[in-house]
């Protein structure tokens, strides 16, 4: 594995653990394949796994002011194996998708005041605490 390929395997680990850490393995997938599915998107969502988790606004827990963008798990963190588990899994297209495609997904918590892009959206599935979409 080459330095590049590590760093993207952290940070797709890093992305998962700080917007899935306390949910299912189920929902980490999710959230997993949401980045793979960005990824395979390209365009608009950026070239490659580091582009897709860095690019503003994309993952909350990477903007300045969300309170997840300094944490950092450690080796006994809540969670870390699991993420790092379904980091290689996404990368590695081991598995299938659980999420229908998704390029999107927000916690429920927010169900009450949705995101602009989610007003009006259909989700391609619940997992755990996230609402899945996919958008064109």
């Amino acid at each position: 594995m080459t330095g590049q390929e590590t760093y993207a395997l952290i940070l797709v680990a890093i992305c998962i653990w700080r917007e899935a850490r306390g949910e299912s393995m189920e929902a980490k997938r999710g959230v997993g394949w949401t980045i793979r599915n960005r990824v395979l998107a390209a365009g608009w969502f950026g070239k490659g796994w580091v582009d897709v988790i860095l690019k503003p606004w994309q993952f909350s827990s990477f903007n300045a002011k969300d309170p997840n963008a300094v944490k950092l798990p450690h080796e006994i963190s809540q969670g870390w194996e699991e993420c790092l588990l379904v980091a290689h899994e996404v990368i590695a297209v081991a598995g299938t998708d659980p999420t229908g495609g998704a390029t999107h997904y927000f916690d429920n918590s927010m169900n009450g005041n949705p995101p602009a892009w989610a007003v009006g959206q259909t989700p391609t599935v619940e997992i755990g605490a996230f609402n899945f979409y996919k958008i064109a």
